[in-house]
Order: C-alpha cells, then sequence, then structure tokens
C-alpha cells in the first residue's frame, strides 16, 4: 500500500484507523482474492468439469460473497483486489462458458464489472500500477471479444455497441496503465489477432494505440485462452494465440 495515497487523502481514514490498519486490512483482501482466483483456476482446470459440481457452486458463493463485501475502490491495491475478485469468476466458468449459458452470462457479468469499476476509477492518478492487472485485463477483453463474436456469428447484434464500448473501457485501460509498466504491453499485442480471427480485422482504436507503447527485452511465458473464445466455424482457422503473461 502506498501511504502517500493516503497523506494526499486523509479524509478517507477514520480518526480510529491508521494508514498501518487500512494497510494491512487491504493486505488481507488481496491475500483473499488471490486464494480465490487460485482455487478457480485449479477447479477450473479439471477435466469434464461439469456445471453442476457441487465444488463449483459453493466456490461461486464464495467469491460472491467475498465482492459484495468488498469496500469501494480507494487506491490502486484496492483496484487490484475488485479485478481479482472478477476474474476468479470468469476463471472458475471458463471451462463451461460454450456450452452453459448461466456460465456464459455469469462470466460476462463479471467483465462487465470490471469494465464498470474502471470507469469509475481516476486511472490516470493510479501510480501504484500492479503488474498483475495486465494478464487479468486482457482475460477480460476475451470475456467480451467472446460474446460480440458469439453474437455477430449468430446474427443476434443487439447490444452489441454497449458490449464494444465496455471492451474499449478496459482496453482504454490497459492504454493509461502502459505508461506506468511496460509490462501490460504484450498481453495487449496479443489481442489483435484473436480479435482478427474471432471478430474481424478492424480492431478498436484504443487496442491499436497500444503498440505505441511497445518495448523490446521483456520476458514473458504463454497460456492457452482457447477456453474464452467462441468456435470459428471456419475451416483452416488458425487456433487462438496464447495470451502472455509476465514472469
Amino acid at each position: 500500500m502506498d501511504a502517500q495515497y493516503y497523506v494526499k487523502r486523509p479524509h478517507l481514514l477514520s480518526s480510529s484507523n491508521t494508514i498501518e490498519q487500512f494497510s494491512a486490512h487491504v493486505a488481507d483482501l488481496y491475500t483473499k482474492a488471490v486464494t480465490l482466483h487460485d482455487a478457480a483456476t485449479k477447479l477450473s482446470a479439471r477435466d469434464r468439469i461439469a456445471w453442476h459440481d457441487p465444488e463449483l457452486a459453493t466456490l461461486d458463493k464464495e467469491i460472491d460473497r467475498f465482492v459484495a463485501a468488498l469496500p469501494e475502490v480507494l487506491s490502486p491495491p484496492l483496484l487490484v483486489v475488485h479485478v481479482l475478485a472478477h476474474l476468479a469468476t470468469i476463471q472458475l466458468h471458463a471451462p463451461l462458458t460454450n456450452y452453459h449459458e448461466s456460465s456464459r452470462t455469469t462470466a460476462l457479468s463479471a467483465a462487465r464489472s470490471v469494465s464498470d469499476i474502471l470507469v469509475n476509477t481516476e486511472i490516470t492518478n493510479v501510480a501504484g500500477f500492479d503488474a498483475v492487472l495486465a494478464p487479468l485485463l486482457s482475460t477480460t477483453t476475451l470475456v467480451f471479444i467472446a460474446e460480440i463474436s458469439r453474437r455477430l456469428r449468430e446474427g443476434a447484434t443487439y447490444r452489441v455497441q454497449v458490449l464494444r464500448t465496455q471492451l474499449e473501457t478496459v482496453i482504454q485501460a490497459m492504454q493509461q496503465f502502459a505508461h506506468h509498466s511496460p509490462l501490460i504491453v504484450a498481453p495487449a499485442l496479443a489481442l489483435r489477432p484473436i480479435w482478427a480471427s474471432s471478430v474481424g480485422p478492424a480492431a478498436p482504436p484504443q487496442l491499436m494505440a497500444l503498440h505505441s507503447h511497445s518495448k523490446r527485452g521483456d520476458h514473458f511465458v504463454p497460456i492457452t485462452t482457447r477456453a474464452l473464445l467462441p468456435p470459428l466455424h471456419r475451416t483452416g482457422s488458425p487456433s487462438p494465440p496464447a495470451l502472455l503473461i509476465p514472469l
């Protein structure tokens, strides 16, 4: 936690709550969010996970309770906590989004929540960029891209512009975060071919602008993102490229 954030905003702390106490509380929330995200990742990685799996339902409810109890975003670490928690939901339902309407809408709702948080956060004032946001925000964009692609493919074009606006909000946040850390650029670069293969050649201008922040020399490891993408019905369609997570 950056103590200077609260030195400049003393009204955010009550007389009975010191910076150290608040920092410890946020650290606990961060640890819990990471634990939930890790649990969702492990559960979703199981072979043939079922929508009615009791462990999935239990973890889903635990994540929902955690999100409902979170304080508003008052600092960069709390922004990361909120995003991590919603990404735990996305991660948990990712393997089932192509097969169960409930999982698809749940993951989409979590992605929309991330977009809403970013709309209400002063990104330009966030100096404590946390590199973990790079893969998290990239995964959020994949949910929007998958839903836009599905609706266009099925001719259900209603609310596509709303989804695109929410997608652009996340990409714009990535663009602004790139000023603080180049680590977010590589995951963003991986989104362009995914957009092209799933939706079309005309990528959002915010995504194109991210290329101006590119930097060589960083080291990345790939992870698969296929579970979040809709099936493509074109012969010989390339597999979606791996999302890149910074080491």
